[in-house]
C-alpha cells in the first residue's frame, strides 16, 4: 500500500512538472519518508602493499588499518606457505606480516562493516 502512495505521489509531481523545476529524485526521499543511506566510512590499510625478503631484515613488516568509528579489523593471508599475519598484541588495528617463501600473495583485511582491502605482498630471496 504505502509503494502505491509513494507511486502515486511521484506520478501526480512529475504531472504537475515539480520535478521538472529542479526537484530530484534523491530530494524526494526525505519528503517520501525514504531515509537517504548513510555511507560507510572508507576502510584504509597502510602500507597498501607490501615487500619482503626471506632472509635480512625485511622478514616482517606490520599493517595498519584505520577507520572512522570502527573498532574490529580481521586480516587472513591467501597463501600461508607465502606470508602469514597475526594479529599484533594490546593492538585492534595492526597486524604483523612474517615472509616464510619466494612468492606472492595477499593480505585481505576486513573491518566490521565487511569491508575489505587486498594487500598485495611480494616476497623475493
Amino acid at each position: 500500500m504505502k509503494t502505491a502512495m509513494y507511486s502515486i505521489l511521484v506520478a501526480s509531481m512529475l504531472a504537475s512538472g515539480m520535478l521538472a523545476s529542479g526537484c530530484s529524485a534523491g530530494s524526494l526521499l526525505g519528503l517520501a519518508g525514504i531515509p537517504k543511506p548513510t555511507p560507510t566510512p572508507q576502510l584504509i590499510v597502510t602500507p597498501s602493499s607490501l615487500t619482503m625478503n626471506t632472509t635480512g631484515v625485511t622478514q616482517t613488516q606490520t599493517l595498519t588499518a584505520s577507520e572512522s568509528g570502527a573498532t574490529f579489523f580481521t586480516a587472513q593471508s591467501s597463501d600461508v606457505t607465502v606470508a602469514t599475519v597475526t594479529p599484533v598484541q594490546n593492538t585492534t588495528n595492526a597486524f604483523s606480516v612474517s615472509a616464510l617463501k619466494v612468492g606472492t600473495c595477499t593480505i585481505d583485511v576486513t573491518d566490521e562493516n565487511s569491508q575489505t582491502v587486498h594487500v598485495k605482498v611480494t616476497v623475493n630471496p
